[in-house]
């Protein structure tokens, strides 16, 4: 059992565990049977290999299973094993599991050195504090070229790899570790996928080249759509998705997330001839990318319609502590300027998820526009001050230069979406992050945050098809 992000070494505890159960019923069959029980297990910490980066988690992955080992014996009355009593565990490696340093000369594989386990050619050095995740830090100052990170043989790939939203892993990753995975692993992984794409997407490598069997992985629910579902269609194209949980609580540091749990290989006859799948706990005939059952209709299959184009848009992403509160506001709003012009034309009421999904927080957001000058926003005195204490010093430090240039415009702020919504006097709008889709009216003099997706449209004939049940399906 390989857990290639495995953290402190809970998934291996668990593996190790469980084998080691299986070959004690075994054991109790054979006493049954009154046949002669083996002495001792075949099954030991040498079964349950890891990769993970931080050095820290890795060293405490090898406590966990010692000490899991140990206990599991005493717990079933079997003796310690001695000379040594604790084996060495190298096989739980310290490095990075997608990108490796490339090595000056092809090295020599060496032997194997645990249960179906073969030690890779290169090892990256350990970054303290970013678990599994792959970082741009390195043992020298120097950019170092990267090639793709080797996986040892296993029977079966587990694990939790790091949930790393598409959106922010040039920022949490560094440009450099961006633009290798970016390269390393083109036409696999799309560069916009979560970072959680690459754990499945390397499993399936792994399936192809003979050297794993099957894999289960935990990822954040997303995964069944967008860019991050071309690694399930791969694994659906090449092999079978035998069970999974499409929508899961999970906690993660404390926060709640929802999550998807996959289990996947690419020769589907070592689950059975004609055995069928497991969906949320029933029994499937098949399971698609998007992990729903397979039936008359694919959806994944389903094409954009020309009509809708350019009416669903993500709402303005501010990159910047533009927002005020009501009170703030409003002392703005009532403030003269030197232009002669009120400040309701850059200080605006602000929707997010939290507004549409419970009640409205009364909050409004400093906004210049996508065209007006340093200039011009500086004769708006009260809100241009304001952006100068609380966003000036954060855009100067931000390494895309569009954001330091204009820096008290909004980030991203959605031209298009801004032109199509000055057509309407009301936009439907639903949270970005939501478990059920709930869609509201909301009035055009509101300036949607990046947290809504908005569509253009006021009638009510698209309100009623947007909440439909065959828009949600």
């Amino acid at each position: 059992m390989l857990d290639p992000a495995c953290g402190s070494g809970n998934f291996l505890y668990l593996a190790l565990k469980t084998l080691k159960d299986i070959e004690h019923s075994v054991h109790v069959d054979i006493q049954t049977m009154e046949l002669d029980r083996p002495v001792d297990l075949v099954t030991s910490p040498a079964n349950v290999l890891g990769i993970e980066l931080n050095e820290y988690a890795a060293e405490l992955a090898r406590v966990t299973v010692w000490i899991g080992e140990l206990q599991w014996r005493l717990q079933h009355g079997y003796p310690f094993k001695q000379n040594p009593v604790l084996e060495p565990l190298d096989h739980i490696e310290c490095r990075d599991a997608l990108l490796a340093p490339k090595p000056e000369a092809t090295p020599v594989r060496a032997e194997p050195v645990s249960v179906r386990a073969e030690p890779v050619s290169v090892r990256a050095e350990p970054v303290e504090g970013l678990g599994a995740i792959a970082t741009s830090a390195s043992t020298s100052s120097a950019r170092t070229e990267k090639i793709e990170a080797l996986w040892p043989r296993a029977d079966a790939v587990i694990g939790n790899p790091p949930f790393v939203g598409g959106s922010k892993k040039r920022r949490e990753l560094g440009d450099e570790t961006f633009e290798a995975l970016a390269k390393i692993y083109e036409g696999r992984v799309p560069p916009g996928a979560d970072l959680v794409c690459y754990w499945f997407d390397k499993a399936l490598q792994q399936m192809k080249r003979g050297e794993l069997v099957r894999a289960g992985l935990v990822s954040t629910n997303s995964i069944r759509g967008g860019s991050n579902r071309d690694v399930l269609d791969a694994i659906v194209k090449e092999g079978e998705i035998f069970e999974a949980w499409s929508d899961e609580a999970w906690i993660n540091d404390g926060a709640a997330v929802r999550v998807s749990l996959v289990s996947f290989l690419i020769r589907p006859n070592t689950v059975g001839e004609g055995s069928a799948a497991h969906l949320n706990g029933a029994f499937v005939e098949h399971i698609s990318s998007d992990l729903t059952a397979a039936t008359e209709i694919n959806l994944t299959s389903a094409k954009v319609l020309g009509e809708n184009t350019f009416a669903s848009f993500q709402g303005s992403q501010k990159i910047g502590a533009f927002d005020i509160d009501g009170p703030a506001a409003r002392r703005m709003l009532s403030a003269p300027n030197p232009n002669g012009l009120s400040n309701c034309l850059v200080v605006k009421p602000s929707w997010n998820g939290l507004d549409l999904t419970r009640r409205t927080r009364d909050g409004w957001m400093i906004d210049f526009g996508t065209e007006m000058t340093q200039q011009e926003a500086a004769l708006f005195e009260l809100p241009y001050q304001h952006i100068v204490r609380t966003v000036l010093p954060e855009r100067q430090n931000n390494a895309r230069e569009s954001y330091k240039k204009y820096w008290w415009r909004h980030g991203e702020p959605r031209v298009a979406m801004r032109k199509a919504l000055s057509q309407v006097p009301r936009f439907i709008a639903v949270a970005a992050t939501s478990k059920h889709m709930a869609f509201a009216t909301i009035s055009s003099a509101v300036l949607p945050d990046k947290q809504l997706i908005v569509v253009a449209r006021s009638d009510d004939t698209t309100f009623g098809i947007l909440h439909s049940r065959f828009h949600e399906l």
